[in-house]
């Protein structure tokens, strides 16, 4: 059922495009065009026309433009060697070559760009692990000289604030370096942005009451007026199959001891608190209900898959950016169907051309473990 109901909205939702990620690029539109038949629009490789985001078009452009290479090379020596053609050819072939040479200098940029950025994302990830252990030094000063704090909140504390470090200095690294700019032209953002990296409150909150909703950023696609209720709900539901699915398969390859000799996990002790501590409690939803969702799809599908997507086909790029996203979390016992989660997930957002939809099922996935603690199943 679930299979049905995904692959009906889909074929409801989203055109059939030509120059798929997977099959490269090719002069024949009638042959781009054909579809294998009884392949569900679900499970069809994207084109890069439909793709969520506009940077994979720099990739597109470069092919073309390598593949055409050749013939434009042939044409401009058959109007130099033949005085009929004219000195008309001749420029029409310059100009030619000059496009192509601009569309391989941007994608170009674009990729050397993004590795820059990623690289310095991994950076202050580390970095930003370091800072972690400061933030709990700096709590046990603040219990030692009296300020009242108990164990579970002092955990919830920690978590907060070095994931707050760390979306802090990803943000920045994503709207300095990045190539064409990650938060594009959206008002809200750019203010808050600017804020972050200058501290100046009096700009960044001059003109927000002109900020629009939308973005109009290359790297990523995010709107409310669509059927996002659909995917929102039918994504969550094949989520929630898929990774069971996986749990079961990961049950099976790992051996007992694993699951054993594992330790309690961080999101654990934050929804569990000792001595059923409220506020650690409410303190610990934060980071992994509210603003983890949002980053973490800004992060992983927002910039990382459409990056993965200018060096390699697009299902490769799903496998690989599902495999990211689950060394993220650092999980052994977890790593298969969180793998699975990332996959799920980067292919919805594919589909559905929205990054509001990911950003809900995560808030939804998450939000779904906590509360099931609190109110105790």
């Amino acid at each position: 059922m679930l299979y049905k109901y995904l692959s009906f909205v889909s074929r409801q939702l989203i055109p059939r495009h030509s120059h798929s990620l997977d099959e490269g690029v090719s002069n024949d539109k009638s042959a781009a065009n054909v579809i294998a038949p009884g392949l569900p629009p679900l499970f069809e490789a994207p084109s890069y026309e439909s793709l969520p985001w506009r940077v994979s078009l720099y990739r597109l452009d470069a092919l073309f433009s390598e593949r055409s290479n050749d013939a434009v090379n042939t044409a401009r020596n058959a109007s130099t060697s033949n005085f009929d053609v004219g000195i008309e050819n001749k420029n029409k072939t310059t100009v030619r070559q000059t496009v192509m040479a601009r569309n391989q200098s941007k994608f170009e940029r674009v990729a050397l760009s993004s590795r820059r950025t990623s690289l310095f994302l991994f950076i202050a990830y580390r970095w930003t692990g370091q800072l972690a252990h400061n933030c709990e030094r700096v709590l046990y000063r603040m219990a030692g000289l009296g300020v009242p704090m108990t164990v579970a909140m002092h955990r919830s504390l920690a978590v907060l604030l070095s994931h707050l470090s760390w979306v802090l200095m990803g943000t920045m690294i994503l709207s300095i370096d990045l190539y064409p700019e990650f938060f594009g032209r959206n008002k809200l953002i750019n203010q808050w942005v600017h804020f972050l990296t200058q501290f100046n409150i009096k700009e960044a909150t001059a003109g927000l009451e002109n900020c629009t909703v939308n973005t109009n950023s290359e790297w990523y696609t995010y709107e409310w007026n669509t059927s996002w209720v659909w995917w929102v709900v039918g994504g969550y539901l094949v989520s929630s199959w898929l990774f069971n699915v996986a749990d079961m398969v990961n049950q099976i390859l790992l051996p007992a001891s694993v699951f054993r000799d594992a330790s309690e996990g961080v999101v654990a002790q934050l929804i569990s608190p000792e001595n059923n501590d409220v506020w650690a409690s409410i303190v610990g939803y934060v980071a992994p209900c509210l603003t983890a969702p949002i980053w973490e799809e800004l992060l992983y599908r927002g910039f990382m898959l459409p990056t993965l997507c200018l060096f390699m086909p697009f299902w490769a790029a799903v496998v690989v950016s599902g495999l990211i996203f689950s060394a993220h979390h650092m999980s052994v016992t977890g790593f298969i169907p969180l793998m699975m989660l990332g996959m799920v997930w980067a292919i919805l957002y594919a589909k559905c051309r929205n990054l509001m939809v990911t950003v809900l099922i995560h808030a939804m996935w998450n939000s779904r473990v906590v509360l099931g603690s609190w109110l105790g199943f």
